[in-house]
């Protein structure tokens, strides 16, 4: 990973979404590409930094102060506490839809994860059993 960080000039080069405050722009399980700037501007989706969290919301607008006021655009109001600038890990290069799914379930529960991919492999198995018995009959 730090290869693709040091492409992307940030320590968050990845990430997936796992909560509605995006909505409609990202959706849960939206995996998410980030490059770090030098330059934020209103209406960039930024990932930032809030106690031990990562946040990704839009950036609405920069205070007399230089702190950044965001709002998730499925949030009727601005976040409550503008954000230091040194707080941004970056903003949104790319979108890929759904693929952190599978990272959301395995970082809740890594045995349904597991659980999924068995089934997922004993379908395979089943179908393809299924072709090679049918291809034996003609």
């Amino acid at each position: 990973m730090n290869i693709i960080s040091n492409i992307l000039s940030t320590p968050v080069p990845l990430a997936t979404v796992s909560s509605y405050s995006m909505d409609p722009t990202l959706h849960i399980g939206d995996m998410i590409v980030v490059v770090g700037s030098n330059l934020y501007r209103e209406g960039d989706i930024i990932v930032f930094e809030r106690g031990s969290n990562l946040i990704v919301h839009r950036l609405v607008r920069i205070t007399d102060t230089g702190k950044y006021v965001t709002k998730g655009d499925a949030n009727p109001t601005e976040d409550l506490r503008p954000i230091e600038r040194n707080k941004v890990k970056g903003k949104v290069l790319l979108i890929v839809p759904y693929l952190g799914i599978l990272s959301l379930i395995y970082s809740r529960s890594p045995w349904l994860l597991y659980s999924v991919l068995i089934v997922i492999v004993v379908i395979i198995v089943i179908k393809y059993i299924r072709e090679r018995g049918r291809k034996s009959e003609e």
